[in-house]
Parts: C-alpha cells; sequence; structure tokens
C-alpha cells in the first residue's frame, strides 16, 4: 500500500543495528554506452502503459510498488519469447509480469501462492518448512532479478500493522516459462526494503530504503553494512545498467536520479524531476532499450484514469555525433518454417532498435538482432528503424521468404551388440524432416516409422533397406544395401573363487566375450560336461 515516508531515519535506526556485514567496491572499466554522453540530458514522455486494467483483460492493480525487467534468453525464455517487465503492488499483494512494449499482461502471483511457500531451509536448499501464511505479503515492495542464476527476489515489508511480518521471497523458474515463489526468509523486524536491484559486476543483490544501501544474501539471510550516496535521499526504487557502471533511483520527491556505482556519486545532470509528465509517485523504474521505465504509485487518481498506477516510459535525449544510417540484412532458417534472421548493419553505433515486420506502424521487436516467423512464403515490407543520441534512421526492404524445400533423405547404419544379426539405423537427412518410413525387406510396406530404429535380420547377407521422409513439402526416398554378417564366436574365459560354504566348494564366474548363448563345464578334465549353467 503506498503511504508517505515519512520518519525514514527513525525505522533505519531500527534496522542498522541488526545489520552486519562488508560492501564491496567493484570496480568496471567503462562508462555505460547507452545513454546520451551528456551533463544536460532531458527526458520526454513517449507513452504510457495501463495496469487499471491490463490492456485487453478486466485485471488492475490496486497500487505501485516496485518492478523488475526479465530480458528474454534463449536458455531461459519467457513468456511467448519476449521481454518481461514484472510489477509489484501489495493492496493486492500480487506482482503481474506484462509486456513492456504492448503492455500485454502475461501473468500473475497472487496471494495464495505467497501465502503457501514453504520457508527457506539451509538443509535441503529450498523451501521445505513452515507456510509463510497472511503476514508476510500485505507490504510487497520491491523486485530484483539475478540475472547469471535466472533467479527473482521479492522484498516485503512492514507496512501497516505491528502483525505485518517483514520478508523475502525467492522466486525461480518453473511450469509455463515463469516464475514462482520457491522459498521465503524472515527478515528481522523493522526491515522495510522499499527498492532491491541485482548487480551484474559483483552478482549480489543490494536493498535500500531512504538513503540507505546494503547487500542481502537469500540463503544466509544476512544483509551487508549500510552505505549511502552523496546528495541522495527517498530511495523508493533502485536498477543498475547492463554493465554495472551505473545505478538508476526512482525517488520519493517524485524524481529519478543517475548514481556513478563505481565512485557513489550523483552523475551531475542527471537527476530529472517527474511532476511536469503528470506523474505523482515515482515508484519504481528500469532502463529498457534506452528508455526509462517509472511505475507511478500515487492513490488519488479515478479508478477510470488510465494513468492510474501507469508505466510512464521516458526517451533520454540528447547528446553528441551523427545519427545511425539504418540498414540490415536476412537469412532463412530451416527451422521453424517461415522464419528469417534480421542482423542490423547500421552504422554510427545506434544504440536502439525498432522493428515493423508487417509495415503497420507498430513496433514488433526492439531487439537488435532479432527472429520472427511469417504466416508464409511471400514478399514482405519491413521497417527498421535505429536511433542513437544523436537522432533516428529509418530504412524500408522488401523481404523474400520462401517456402521450405523437401528434405534430403539419408542414413548410416552399424551391427548392434545383441541380438545376433541386428543393425541399429541413424537417420542423417538435412531440411527437418518431421516424419521417417523405413522398409527393412524391400517390399514396399513401412516397418518402422522411428526416426533412429534397430532391425533384426533373419541372417547374414546383403539387405536392401529405403528410408523415406517428409517434412510436409515434400518426400524424399534412398535405398542403400545394407551386409548383415555372422557374429564373432565367442572367446571363452571364467574366473573362479572359493565358496563360504560347504567346504571344498568353487564358485564360477563365466567372462566370455561376444554373447556366448550356452555354456558346457567339465570340472574333472574327463571330456564329459558336467554343468550348463
Amino acid at each position: 500500500m503506498t503511504r508517505a515516508r515519512s520518519g525514514i531515519g527513525a525505522r533505519l535506526g531500527l534496522v542498522v543495528g541488526l545489520l552486519v556485514g562488508t560492501v564491496p567496491i567493484v570496480a568496471t572499466a567503462t562508462p555505460a554506452a547507452a545513454l546520451p554522453n551528456t551533463s544536460t540530458p532531458s527526458l520526454t514522455l513517449a507513452r504510457t502503459i495501463r495496469t487499471t486494467p491490463f490492456i485487453g483483460t478486466s485485471s488492475s492493480t490496486r497500487d505501485g510498488e516496485g518492478s523488475a525487467f526479465v530480458a528474454n534468453d534463449p536458455a531461459h525464455p519467457n513468456i511467448g519469447g519476449t521481454d518481461s517487465l514484472w510489477l509489484a503492488e501489495d493492496n493486492g499483494r500480487a506482482v503481474w509480469e506484462i509486456n513492456p512494449y504492448t503492455g500485454a499482461l502475461k501473468s500473475s502471483i497472487q496471494a495464495s501462492t505467497w501465502e503457501a511457500t514453504k520457508q527457506y531451509s539451509s538443509a535441503t536448499g529450498t523451501g521445505s518448512g513452515g507456510t509463510a501464511g497472511s503476514n508476510r505479503d500485505p507490504d510487497i515492495e520491491s523486485m530484483a532479478y539475478d540475472k547469471t542464476n535466472d533467479t527473482l527476489y521479492v522484498f516485503s515489508g512492514k507496512c501497516c500493522s505491528s502483525s505485518v511480518l517483514p520478508t523475502s521471497y525467492r522466486l525461480q523458474r518453473g511450469a509455463g516459462s515463469t516464475f514462482h515463489p520457491e522459498a521465503w526468509q524472515a527478515l528481522p523486524s523493522g526491515s522495510d526494503y522499499t527498492a532491491s536491484a541485482w548487480h551484474p559486476g559483483d552478482h549480489r543483490v543490494y536493498v535500500g530504503v531512504g538513503s540507505a544501501i546494503r547487500t542481502y544474501d537469500f540463503a544466509t539471510n544476512a544483509s551487508g553494512t549500510t552505505f549511502g550516496v552523496s546528495g541522495l535521499s527517498g530511495i523508493y526504487s533502485m536498477s543498475f545498467s547492463d554493465d554495472g557502471n551505473d545505478l538508476y533511483v526512482a525517488r520519493s520527491s517524485v524524481k529519478l536520479s543517475r548514481v556513478n556505482w563505481n565512485t557513489k556519486t550523483l552523475v551531475t545532470g542527471w537527476t530529472f524531476t517527474l511532476t511536469s509528465f503528470g506523474m505523482k509517485d515515482s515508484r519504481a523504474v528500469e532502463l529498457i532499450n534506452d528508455q526509462f521505465y517509472v511505475y507511478d504509485g500515487y492513490d488519488g487518481r479515478s479508478t477510470s484514469d488510465p494513468l492510474r498506477y501507469a508505466v510512464f516510459v521516458f526517451d533520454v535525449c540528447c547528446g553528441s555525433g551523427p545519427p545511425p544510417v539504418a540498414s540490415f540484412t536476412t537469412t532463412q532458417l530451416t527451422s521453424p518454417n517461415y522464419t528469417m534472421q534480421f542482423t542490423d548493419t547500421s552504422t554510427n553505433s545506434p544504440t536502439s532498435w525498432a522493428w515493423d515486420f508487417d509495415n503497420n506502424g507498430t513496433t514488433d521487436s526492439t531487439a537488435k538482432n532479432p527472429q520472427f516467423t511469417f504466416s508464409g512464403a511471400g514478399d514482405f515490407t519491413v521497417k527498421h528503424t535505429a536511433s542513437n543520441s544523436g537522432g533516428t534512421n529509418s530504412v524500408t526492404q522488401t523481404v523474400p521468404v520462401n517456402a521450405p524445400a523437401p528434405p534430403v533423405a539419408n542414413f548410416t547404419s552399424a551391427a548392434a551388440a545383441s541380438p545376433a544379426f541386428t543393425i541399429a539405423f541413424t537417420d542423417t537427412s538435412t531440411g527437418g524432416p518431421t516424419s521417417w518410413a523405413w522398409d527393412f525387406d524391400n517390399d514396399t510396406i513401412t516397418d518402422s516409422t522411428a526416426q533412429n530404429p534397430a532391425h533384426t535380420f533373419a541372417g547374414p547377407g546383403d539387405f536392401p533397406v529405403t528410408l523415406t521422409v517428409n517434412n510436409g513439402f515434400g518426400p524424399s526416398s534412398v535405398t542403400k544395401s545394407v551386409t548383415v554378417t555372422n557374429p564373432p564366436p565367442p572367446v571363452a574365459n571364467f574366473t573362479s573363487a572359493a565358496a563360504a560354504s560347504p567346504p571344498l566348494t568353487v564358485n564360477f564366474t563365466d567372462t566370455s566375450t561376444n554373447a556366448p548363448t550356452s555354456w558346457a563345464w567339465d570340472f574333472d578334465n574327463d571330456t564329459i560336461t558336467d554343468s550348463t549353467l
């Protein structure tokens, strides 16, 4: 629930005495290159993202608190394979996952899920203790995303009664390509982490409130010694640049500030007052593709106001140097069908990109080198826009998308260890086949539809084997002669060891190779078989 942060210093006093640790200093070599290199930047409101309700739904936030940006990663894809912006709000005890470019709602985590989460156990390394219950999620404040471990952290504070218990939650990616609460830890009484962010350099989570910043480790549930940045107060939210050189802070005075993390100083000229854009309560900030996304937590707007708990998206201007000259190349991929790889080849160092794959005026991707799957074959008009601090430039090209060709059938074969006369077949066809038909006895009847089958022939000889493959765009067949040979004879061998009882008894173990199928033992060398075991 949004409330005034008066008395922050008094509450900090309760927290500081409980927290011990060290503050790491991380040196990084180069300044952030994505933002304009200027001491006189300006903000322009590009758009707002509605959350009450979310676009095309009846679901709404009931407050605005923290946020976290989770870029889509092929190793850990988000819902829909797109970037995700997570928004936290405490009045509804919920967090929401949206597409930051379209505003579309992807998923949410509601009160019942938080309250059923198990407490972290150091013995198991996961949530295996008691459930969180209803006293640990009424004051959800901030979020932080650990990119290295693909983990989200959510912090809940102490507002607004003595029964509310400060808590940290750890979320892991699970079903549905999204995050789910996996464990919780009880924070010290009085903790109120209104801000949190993961640093890509030292891989630590930092939490903040008021003017105090400290580290936090979930597994040990330990917080470090507090430190601050001269001139920085009213910390509501924090996020780091991708290179870790900058800290961005949303402040209680409805301001946005940029901090040089290496020197722990405010960057000259980079504190913006946001009230002139209609923002009333700057609760969270993320830098996404060189745009600031700031979450407004003001409670006083009417329920019909589209700016109620909206996300304000700002462009940053202006630097020096020439604008980009936009250009790109394309390559058609073999899978999925009709998918093109787009590669930006723009000059003059663009820092942001916008792709309109169907030329309808709507941005479909802001990745530098995206992939896009078209509806079918044909010639498509694609518009690509590249931008940097010096300006923007666009190029429009016709992109031919071809229907996929049929596959090219091929296979290899090798004798299997057993049973006798068995051959293992391996499909080596190219062109993405999706079905396989094997004819092992040249009678035009399909004997197997497995991709890599094995087949036992009647005996030795040369046999014609045909493989037919298809990918929906035509069949392809290949016939090869496969030689089946007699298996090699076994090589007899055995070991022996005295048995524990009865006396004079010896246990014999066959260790022959080449898979024998019968045995004859002569224990007294009289040429008479004594056992066939």
